[in-house]
């Protein structure tokens, strides 16, 4: 795969459809290995919390790695806004 593959940034991520989830991306961890070449594909773990939880260190979080955070993004149309 290309590695045009945006790797996501720390922030809150917000649904464009309406009444869609509202998330906070709190950790991003690049996964690589010293076998990757230039051109393999980026893998990584997200780790995400829904917004307004950042700070309890008791509410559920979530992690997905590359291939599940961009279905994810896709499937709940998520935008970037910091």
């Amino acid at each position: 795969m290309p590695d045009n593959i945006e790797v996501p940034k720390e922030g809150l991520y917000v649904s464009t459809i309406p009444g869609g989830e509202r998330l906070v991306v709190v950790d991003v961890n690049v996964v690589q290995d010293e076998d990757d070449e230039e051109g393999d594909e980026i893998f990584f773990l997200v780790t995400f919390v829904n917004e307004g939880d950042e700070n309890d260190m008791s509410a559920p979080s979530w992690e997905f790695d590359s291939t599940e955070w961009r279905e994810h993004v896709a499937r709940e149309k998520l935008e970037f806004f910091g």
